[in-house]
C-alpha cells in the first residue's frame, strides 16, 4: 500500500506516514495514532495502485477458455492494448478502474467457453491456468498456486491432467513419484492393476461430477449450491461442465 493510501484509509496527512516511516518523528497524537493502526492491509479504494498479478492472472484464465483480446475488451471496456500488456505481465501495478474492468470481465466471461482458438493455443503453449484452476478467495495471493485439476497435489490429480491434456504441475508430478515409489515393492502384474484402477477412479470422477452437477441444476440448484453439495469448489465444477458437456443421449 502507498503512503497516499495508507493516509487517505488513516484520515491523516501523508507527511505524518512519511515521516513515521522515515524516522523524522518518533510519536504521534493519540487520534492519529489509532486512525494508522485501523487499516488493514490490502485495504485498496477506488484511486489506490495495487498488485497486477491477480488482472494478470485472470487475463490468462480468459484466454485460457478461448477469450482473446477481442472479447474481453468488449466485456469491460480496455482497449486490447491494455489486455495483453496485463496478459504478459508487463505491469506490476495496475490503478483500481483497471483491476475492476478485469474484474469485471472474468466475472462476465469465465463460466463460457470462447471462441479464439488462438488465445487457447497461446494459454496452453504458456501454461496458463483456466478459471477452474483458481480459487477466488486467493487468485490475488502471490503465493497461490493454481490447482488445475481439484485434485493437484495428488496422483489423481496426475491422471486429470494426463486424460485431459493439461500442462502438468510439479505438485502433481511429486505426488505421483511418490504413487510409484510406495508400490515399487509390488511385482510388475499387481503395480499395473494398481495403476490401472488409479487411472480409471481418476478418469471416470470429473465426469461424474458434471453429470451429478446437471441433475442438481434441474432440480433448481444453481451452480454454486451444485458446487457445495459435491463437495468442490465452484470453478472447478463449471470447468468439469465445459470439459463433460451433456449429449444428446445423456440429456435424453
Amino acid at each position: 500500500m502507498s503512503q497516499a493510501l495508507i493516509a487517505r484509509h488513516a484520515h491523516v496527512s501523508q507527511t505524518t506516514i512519511s515521516y513515521l516511516l522515515n524516522g523524522k518523528i518518533q510519536s504521534c497524537q493519540r487520534a492519529k495514532a489509532l486512525g494508522i493502526l485501523a487499516v488493514q492491509p490490502g485495504q485498496f479504494d477506488e484511486l489506490a495502485e495495487r498488485p497486477a498479478i491477480g488482472a494478470c492472472r485472470r487475463a490468462r484464465a480468459l484466454y485460457a477458455i478461448g477469450h482473446g483480446r477481442e472479447s474481453i475488451s468488449a466485456a469491460c471496456g480496455l482497449s486490447v492494448c491494455t489486455i495483453g500488456q496485463i496478459a504478459n505481465s508487463r505491469y506490476t501495478s495496475i490503478d483500481g478502474r483497471i483491476d475492476a474492468a478485469i474484474r469485471l470481465a472474468y466475472r462476465l466471461l469465465g463460466d463460457t467457453q470462447g471462441t479464439s482458438w488462438k488465445a487457447a493455443r497461446r494459454a496452453a503453449n504458456q501454461g496458463w491456468a483456466p478459471p477452474g484452476a483458481w480459487d477466488d478467495e486467493t487468485i490475488d495471493d502471490p503465493a497461490a498456486v493454481p490447482d488445475w485439476t481439484g485434485y493437484c497435489g495428488t496422483d489423481r490429480g496426475w491422471w486429470v491432467h494426463k486424460r485431459q491434456q493439461l500442462p502438468m504441475c510439479l505438485r502433481c508430478e511429486a505426488a505421483h513419484e511418490q504413487w510409484l515409489a510406495e508400490h515399487a515393492h509390488l511385482d510388475p502384474k499387481l503395480r499395473n492393476q494398481a495403476m490401472f484402477k488409479a487411472r480409471a477412479g481418476a478418469l471416470s470422477r470429473e465426469a461424474d461430477l458434471a453429470h451429478d452437477a446437471r441433475e442438481l441444476i434441474r432440480f433448481g440448484a444453481n451452480t454454486e449450491q451444485a458446487a457445495e453439495r459435491l463437495g468442490v469448489t465452484r470453478q472447478h465444477l463449471q470447468q468439469a461442465l465445459i470439459r463433460h458437456p451433456e449429449t444428446e443421449r445423456a440429456a435424453a
